[in-house]
C-alpha cells in the first residue's frame, strides 16, 4: 500500500460545518493534515514525513485557531475565552504527539494515535465549534 492508497481517517461531511465557509475550509485542510500525518505515521519507514506534516499541522492549527477566534471576537462570542483555553489545549495536544514522533513513541500507539487524532478534531468541531455556530445563528 502506497501512502496515495491509504484511506482517510476522517472524512469532510456537510454534518461537520459550521455554516462559515471560511472555518469549514480550514477544518478541510485540517482533517487533510491529520490523514497525511496518521498515514505518514504507518506507512514511512522514518519519522521525518511524520514530523515534517506534525510540524505543517501545528502552524496550521495557529493560523486556523487565530482566525477562528478572531471571527468570534468580531462577532461578540461571549465564550470566546473559555473556547480559547480549548483551542491552547488542543494544541499543547498536537505538540505533546510531536514530541512523541520525534522520540519514535508514535508509531507504536496505533488505535490511540487514530483516538487522539480523531477525537482533536472531529470531536472539537462537534462539540466547541457548534456551541458557537448555534449560538451566532450559524447553525440550528
Amino acid at each position: 500500500m502506497s501512502y496515495d492508497d491509504y484511506d482517510n481517517m476522517i472524512e469532510w461531511t456537510s454534518a461537520l460545518s459550521v455554516g462559515n465557509d471560511t472555518i469549514d475550509s480550514e477544518h478541510k485542510i485540517l482533517m487533510d493534515m491529520i490523514n497525511r500525518l496518521y498515514a505518514a505515521t504507518f506507512l514511512d519507514s522514518s519519522d521525518q514525513l511524520a514530523e515534517t506534516i506534525v510540524n505543517e499541522l501545528i502552524d496550521y492549527t495557529h493560523t486556523h485557531f487565530n482566525h477562528e477566534e478572531s471571527f468570534l471576537k468580531e462577532s461578540g462570542y461571549k465564550d470566546l475565552d473559555q473556547h480559547r483555553v480549548v483551542h491552547n489545549e488542543l494544541l499543547r495536544q498536537v505538540i505533546d504527539f510531536k514530541f512523541a514522533i520525534v522520540e519514535g513513541k508514535a508509531r507504536n500507539s496505533g488505535s490511540n494515535l487514530e483516538h487522539f487524532l480523531r477525537n482533536w478534531m472531529v470531536q472539537h468541531i462537534q462539540g466547541r465549534d457548534f456551541e458557537y455556530a448555534k449560538t451566532l445563528g450559524l447553525k440550528e
